[in-house]
């Protein structure tokens, strides 16, 4: 498997707009490559506030897809930054990152609030030794299994 990091900007290295709104820029020999943001988020337990930072890599197309159906990105939020296929291509085979997303609330959640979601859900107190991190993410993947449970039953 190859994993590529974006290249910086180096002399008459011709760069183009990766995504919509042109805020990300590629090296135009890269095009030809699925680009994505990865971050595993971390949070302040006492303020809330966010530690972690994206970062950027460079996949095969197919090496990216076949990634995401074996749930390689799990714990970390994935954003496509750049995606060289046809829209045509993009409906047939969907880059879809199953790794959990943290919801909104779930991410300025105070620890204490945290603790009693943890309970309401697993039916049981979370560990004292628990971070809140830890807790975020476990919350989130159980609601995700749950969100996926449910969608199954409704087909």
């Amino acid at each position: 498997m190859k994993e590529l990091h974006i290249a910086q900007r180096e002399g008459n290295v011709k760069m183009i707009k990766a995504n919509k709104d042109g805020s990300r820029e590629i090296p135009e020999h890269e095009a030809h490559l699925m680009h994505v943001s990865i971050e595993k988020r971390e949070f302040d337990s006492e303020t809330g506030e966010k530690k972690s930072k994206p970062r950027y890599r460079a996949f095969d197309v197919t090496d990216f897809l076949r990634m995401t159906k074996e749930r390689a990105f799990i714990g970390q939020h994935v954003e496509i930054v750049h995606d060289p296929r046809t829209k045509d291509e993009q409906a047939k085979t969907p880059a879809v990152v199953k790794g959990p997303k943290l919801d909104a609330n779930v991410e300025k959640m105070p620890e204490p609030k945290l603790r009693e979601l943890f309970k309401a859900l697993f039916g049981e107190e979370a560990d004292v030794l628990m971070e809140p991190d830890e807790l975020r993410r476990l919350i989130t993947e159980k609601q995700e299994f749950l969100v996926n449970e449910n969608k199954k039953k409704t087909i």
